[in-house]
């Protein structure tokens, strides 16, 4: 069974998202494909990320195992992060070729370059968006020049680092009063409302895809967030919307969630939503590979994928 196996120079760089975007593009093909990972935390949204392609999960020095149950005409294995003997382990039980997902500041050659003929190249991720003079100038021409196969270059993306109203509510500590059933729209940006200086529903129609948090106490700037398309309301201080509020929200569709902390506290505590971040949602993979449609060379992959290291 051809496979790949995904891993990166560090975690949270990406090999989750590389490995459901094979895998996916391997099943649109009209082939069969199986995932197999070392992290059980993600089987769960991958499972549901990609209905009809099975997840495994098992410990390193058992992951054939997990790849035989995924099954397929191909098996995607997403790795470990960082660990070039605990990879090759793998790879050498699985016959797997090696992609290494990196960012544009890490030693992308020499992470390949561990893994011997089981190199099939490297993946830049989060590619900065003004710097692709350096990536065609420095960056790529010494990953060839090292003999590494350059794969390609993902953009950065607010929409692949985003996370939903009932994530954002869950953080919080909050709980919904209305529409939690709405809550599972990604959220692009949070807008706080306090002293508005502009006309507050021109301000909150600033930004789409966004979620609002005001003190619990103050519904005329709730009532001006509610008359924009806003995903969702966040209400600080514990305190429950007013009758109207809740009315307005109702009419709207709107997700209100209340949460204990002040809106000071909510804030700070939002700046670590970035760390609590999965690739979990199916917009996220839509815009994945429309990101990647022009960036990352399949056809490339394709051919490491046919050919094992061993045959």
């Amino acid at each position: 069974m051809p496979a790949l196996l995904i891993t990166s120079v560090s975690p949270r760089q990406g090999k989750t998202a590389v490995a459901a975007l094979l895998a996916s593009r391997i099943a649109s093909d009209g082939k069969s494909v199986g995932i197999a990972t070392v992290d059980e935390g993600v089987v769960g949204p991958l499972s549901a990320l990609l209905p009809g392609i099975a997840v495994r999960s098992g410990a390193p020095d058992a992951i054939r195992s997990a790849a035989s149950e995924a099954g397929g005409d191909a098996t995607i294995v997403e790795g470990l992060s960082g660990d070039v003997e605990g990879n090759r382990k793998i790879a050498d039980e699985l016959d797997a070729r090696v992609i290494v997902v990196g960012e544009l500041s890490d030693d992308l050659a020499g992470a390949a370059l561990a893994y011997g003929d089981r190199a099939a190249g490297v993946i830049i991720n989060n590619m900065p968006r003004y710097r692709s003079h350096e990536l065609e100038t420095t960056v790529r021409p010494a990953i060839e020049a090292a003999g590494v196969k350059f794969l390609g270059a993902i953009p950065e993306d607010r929409r692949l680092v985003t996370s939903t109203v009932r994530q954002i509510s869950e953080h919080l500590g909050g709980r919904f009063t209305q529409w939690d059933e709405h809550s599972d729209e990604l959220v692009d940006h949070v807008l706080l409302g306090g002293m508005v200086v502009d006309w507050g529903v021109h301000y909150f129609s600033s930004k789409e895809n966004a979620v609002v948090m005001i003190r619990g106490d103050r519904p005329d700037i709730q009532m001006a967030a509610l008359a924009t398309p806003i995903k969702g309301l966040i209400l600080t201080e514990g305190i429950e919307p007013l009758e109207y509020v809740h009315y307005e929200a109702d009419q709207e569709e709107v997700p209100v969630t209340v949460v204990q902390a002040g809106t000071h506290d909510a804030t700070a505590r939002l700046e670590t939503l970035l760390d609590t971040v999965q690739f979990d949602h199916p917009d996220k993979l839509a815009r994945l590979q429309e990101l990647a449609a022009d960036t990352v060379d399949f056809e490339a992959i394709d051919e490491a994928l046919a050919l094992p290291v061993t045959g």
